[in-house]
């Protein structure tokens, strides 16, 4: 039996159910001739640094990592999708390397690509040009990686926004990485200038790496020396400005977006 959990990370801190399944023929939950194998997929490297003991001790871990597309081998996939989307011709070959350069350079996703691509096409259209050229491709890296961020961060509580406001606070003065207790005392300052309650480290924390799930923050883990134990180190995973501009036009955060200046 082999078992493919993709996004495996999302369980979190939660890894009993990946316990189980590793001791599942020692438990007798299933038949002496059945073996299981679990495949997990996952985009956080930090993923198995974060699993109990008890569960990193019952697997056999065998780790593929697999390569981000590079710039060259995402032009070869929107090569191929302009030949089906659009017509002969009207896409500059430069702004498809743009498009593929952008994506290479952030996320590596083919997805990501194509979306700069789409977009670029859109633009050229909505304009009424007869070409999809480098400035449509620019100006498509600027609205989707805009609407990226506001669909991450609109929607959130209020708690997650203002540990949000914090993160964005210190990486506008380049106080980034910061650990997690130089986050919290910022997001005291925060809460006190909107005059409400702030709640604990811990539950801080946690809102951080609920941002981190949703691709807005993420973090780094470092053994803190004399200190002992693993320390979180935060930075912002989106745009500082265009994060700071979604940011702004949320009506209960005004008052503190001048801690930014």
């Amino acid at each position: 039996m082999v078992l493919v959990l993709d996004e495996v990370d999302v369980i979190g801190q939660n890894d009993l159910l990946l316990y189980e399944l590793s001791r599942a023929k020692d438990n007798d939950h299933i038949a002496d001739d059945v073996d299981v194998s679990v495949i997990g997929i996952s985009n956080d490297g930090n993923f198995l640094a974060e699993l109990s003991p008890k569960v990193k001790d019952s697997f056999r871990e065998r780790r593929v990592m697999f390569d981000a597309y590079d710039a060259g081998q995402l032009r070869s996939i929107l090569e191929r999708r302009v030949q089906k989307a659009f017509v002969d011709s009207v896409v500059d070959e430069s702004a498809i390397a743009l498009c593929a350069g952008y994506a290479a350079n952030d996320q590596g996703s083919a997805r990501q690509a194509i979306d700069y691509l789409y977009e670029a096409g859109e633009i050229a259209l909505r304009q009424g040009d007869t070409r999809v050229t480098d400035e449509h491709a620019a100006e498509a890296e600027a609205n989707v990686d805009r609407r990226s961020v506001m669909r991450s961060i609109e929607g959130l509580t209020l708690q997650d926004h203002l540990a949000l406001v914090a993160l964005v606070v210190l990486a506008s003065h380049g106080e980034t990485p910061a650990r997690t207790r130089r986050v919290y005392a910022t997001y005291q300052d925060v809460c006190g200038e909107i005059d409400t309650n702030d709640i604990s480290l811990d539950r801080v924390r946690d809102h951080l790496k609920e941002l981190d799930l949703l691709g807005v923050t993420q973090y780094t883990t470092r053994t803190a020396g004399s200190e002992g134990g693993r320390k979180y180190f935060w930075e912002l995973n989106t745009d500082l400005g265009a994060t700071i501009e979604v940011l702004d036009s949320i009506d209960r955060l005004d008052g503190v977006m001048y801690l930014l200046e």
